[in-house]
């Protein structure tokens, strides 16, 4: 009997054992699965802040230079709007950024130091517009160098806090690990808890790597639009040529100017990464001002637009090819001007045809004009406007496409609606290329259909 009892206690005893480590182990994968999960929603929350705040800057600085360049009011109303925005934004980045593991207090402060040396120092006198030409430049000149050290700060920020994410990703594996291993009736649930963690890691890691990067910043706010214009149907596509970014130095844009016009935009940026983005942006921004005042105009559209690149060039000079046309839906009828960009095509029946260039590109010289064309459009007729991923393509012989094969490709396209015509395009660019793009690519198709109005 004493042997039984003793027996019995022994088994109560490690029952008792394996009770309390599975307890434990309970507690312990609670507090961090919670622990966990804050982490993940104070992370997203900085991603999101980040965000925001090189949205606002590059705002406050597209305003003020359209401004200085054109003195059209209207490239102000972002800039002030931007002001509240962002004092408010960069205390919350402080106070999101805190606990993360990261130096994010430090290159926040410098942000906000950063900023306000831009406003009270270059912005604010620039635009009380009392400065010699001389002191201008210089102020312009400071002032770039300011928005270069603020995205520089912001950048690092962004990979610090990429960092910061792996290592607590690795580090609450390592503690699920040794939870797991307290006892072999828990490995199970440590295991399923800790496949559960990883998986919801990579997921946060893989949002903050595609967010990281000022472009993917951009493209979140910047992103280009098709804005359904009567009379018409349209289709779109974009291809980046980096695998780790959505946009690049390319851009098209549909909107409706009043009750019978919509202009149509198509814009390829010199450079690659984060200034054409940049530069991406403030394209479309800056078309969008304009056309409040001249939207019916396209060549005064490219001389402001023209204005506004070469107000504050960097040291690595950029320019772009832009194509702007106004359509009038009642009249079918398209002006447009060109500067510099050729790979816009107008598809008739089985005919294809190029519309002509009418400048140089913008943002190599102030002394620099462009002409309008008007083209009469008819049902059916399909305008494809495209960059020049599409025709300075590679085959695999290392061929380029041409202008003149994207037109055979057109022509030979299925294109009875503008979706089949853009995807039996993008097949062909995939074969062509052996899905390998040297260059990102926009491309627009619009065709009139009267049925629409």
């Amino acid at each position: 009997m004493t042997a039984r009892v003793r027996g019995n206690a022994a088994t109560l005893s490690l029952i008792g054992l394996t009770l309390a480590i599975v307890i434990m182990l309970a507690i312990g994968t609670g507090k961090l699965l919670k622990s966990d999960a804050d982490y993940q929603e104070r992370a997203l929350r900085v991603v999101t802040l980040r965000a925001d705040a090189v949205r606002l800057q590059l705002d406050q600085e597209t305003g003020l230079r359209g401004y200085i360049a054109t003195r059209d009011a209207s490239f102000l109303r972002p800039y002030t709007d931007a002001l509240p925005q962002l004092d408010a934004i960069l205390p919350q980045l402080d106070a999101a950024s805190a606990g993360l593991g990261i130096s994010g207090t430090s290159a926040v402060s410098a942000m906000r130091e950063i900023h306000a040396s831009w406003l009270n120092g270059v912005a604010r006198p620039l635009l009380a517009d009392h400065l010699t030409k001389q002191g201008s430049m210089a102020l312009q000149r400071r002032g770039r160098d300011l928005i270069d050290r603020y995205r520089s700060i912001n950048l690092q920020f962004a990979t610090d806090l990429e960092e910061g994410i792996r290592k607590h990703a690795r580090e609450t594996a390592q503690t699920f690990t040794l939870l797991a291993s307290l006892a072999g009736l828990a490995v199970l649930v440590g295991t399923v808890t800790l496949a559960y963690v990883v998986r919801n890691q990579a997921r946060l890691a893989s949002t903050v790597n595609r967010q990281r990067s000022f472009v993917d910043d951009l493209q979140r706010v910047y992103i280009s639009r098709l804005e359904a214009l009567p009379g018409t149907k349209s289709a779109s596509a974009y291809i980046s040529a980096t695998l780790e970014a959505s946009v690049g130095g390319d851009l098209f844009d549909v909107r409706r100017l009043d009750d019978e016009h919509g202009y149509l935009l198509i814009a390829d940026v010199s450079g690659k990464g984060v200034p054409a983005a940049v530069d991406t942006a403030k394209i479309r921004f800056s078309i969008s001002a304009l056309a409040r005042n001249a939207s019916e105009d396209p060549v005064a559209i490219l001389r402001g637009l023209n204005r506004v690149l070469n107000w504050y060039q960097s040291d690595v000079p950029r320019f772009a090819t832009v194509f702007y046309g106004v359509l009038n839906w009642k009249t079918q009828t398209l002006r447009y001007a060109s500067a510099g960009h050729s790979s816009v095509f107008l598809r008739r029946g089985d005919e294809v045809t190029q519309l002509a260039v009418t400048g140089p590109l913008v943002g190599i010289g102030h002394e620099v004009d462009f002409e309008t064309r008007q083209i009469q459009l008819y049902d059916r007729d399909l305008l494809v406007l495209a960059t020049d991923g599409l025709t300075e393509a590679r085959g695999r012989d290392k061929s380029i496409l041409t202008d003149e094969g994207a037109m055979q490709w057109i022509r030979e396209a299925a294109c009875d609606e503008p979706q089949r015509c853009v995807e039996d395009l993008l097949t062909r660019l995939r074969l062509y290329s052996h899905s390998t793009f040297r260059d990102d690519l926009a491309l627009l198709v619009l065709q009139i259909d009267a049925a629409q109005l």
